[in-house]
């Protein structure tokens, strides 16, 4: 905005008074922007943000649950994302806006929730050093943004998700369990596909699919996680003191996409959505499911949302345990 006056010559009367207006509702617009994010968060130093770590075995912390507390009722819808800022950051951070997906909300999805999980994935730069800042930070939040509740329309749902992708699938599945249970929504069969990348990342949704599972009380909901070779049995052993598992499964082969997108086309009557394909993992995992579909001579409808992760080297290796083969004709 500064450029653009100073490149405006002072004579030219018009060109003045448009920049001048724009100007106007640029700064309008952020001083309005700015008083309803400090409406907002103005009570957050008393509720600061809990931090959970989840360590691999080796004791490195790979996965972060950032608990935030709302100061009123706000309404989540399946999808949405904040921007989060923590003011007392070392560095640049508490100065920038990243945005994370919202993989939980305590209470009613799209109701009144008391407190939101965001579900962060350590990299370098700003989670890095949200890892490092203890077990609690004051955090400013600028409002769940994005959302759709389309998937309702559906009688059959499939998601698929590949490492942390799996935090923007949580919330629509809740949504639609809640949705089902009050017989608001078309959808009789949920299934959700999680590819983990590594062992450990099972870890970090363990939790939230033992209470979608709980939820589940018309047994509408199928979870399977494709897990690396030899992971299965310890997987188990973890799981074994848990008594409502019966519709989790681990598997320990080749995720082959296009026999899954038949063999869930086939098991029910019905208009099939398959969700979450851009969510699902870094861009090779989103183009072989994207593949898988578009070799699929049946009418199923795609969404996106707005979550991408990036590739990163547990994903890449891990490259040779997904397909996309000729479908199978034995699907049951």
């Amino acid at each position: 905005m500064a450029l653009l006056w100073v490149h405006v010559h002072p004579r030219r009367n018009t060109a003045t008074v448009c920049l001048g207006i724009a100007t106007s509702l640029w700064i309008a617009q952020h001083i309005i922007w700015t008083g309803r994010i400090w409406y907002r968060n103005r009570a957050m130093k008393e509720k600061r943000s809990t931090i959970v770590h989840l360590q691999q075995e080796c004791g490195v912390v790979q996965a972060m649950h950032l608990k935030i507390p709302c100061k009123e009722p706000r309404e989540v819808l399946p999808g949405q994302y904040v921007y989060l800022t923590v003011p007392k950051m070392v560095g640049l951070g508490r100065v920038q806006a990243h945005p994370y997906m919202i993989a939980w909300v305590d209470g009613r999805v799209s109701g009144t929730e008391r407190s939101m999980t965001l579900l962060i994935q350590c990299r370098q730069g700003f989670s890095d050093a949200l890892r490092l800042g203890g077990d609690s930070v004051s955090t400013v939040v600028d409002r769940p943004w994005g959302g759709s509740k389309v998937l309702k329309q559906y009688d059959k749902v499939l998601l698929i998700a590949s490492g942390i992708g799996i935090a923007a699938h949580l919330i629509p599945v809740q949504y639609l369990l809640q949705a089902h249970e009050d017989q608001s929504a078309r959808v009789r069969r949920i299934t959700m596909i999680w590819f983990l990348e590594t062992s450990d990342q099972e870890l970090w949704a363990k939790d939230f699919l033992r209470q979608l599972l709980d939820m589940d009380h018309r047994s509408i909901l199928t979870i399977i996680l494709y897990l690396p070779q030899n992971a299965v049995s310890h997987s188990r052993e973890m799981e074994s003191s848990e008594s409502n598992n019966q519709r989790m499964f681990r598997f320990d082969y080749d995720l082959d996409l296009t026999w899954t997108i038949e063999k869930e086309w086939k098991a029910d009557a019905g208009n099939m959505a398959l969700s979450g394909v851009q969510v699902c993992g870094p861009p090779k995992f989103d183009n072989a499911v994207r593949e898988a579909l578009s070799s699929s001579s049946h009418d199923i409808e795609l969404f996106a949302t707005n979550f991408e992760p990036e590739a990163s080297a547990a994903s890449r290796n891990s490259e040779a345990r997904y397909q996309v083969k000729a479908a199978r004709t034995d699907c049951v």
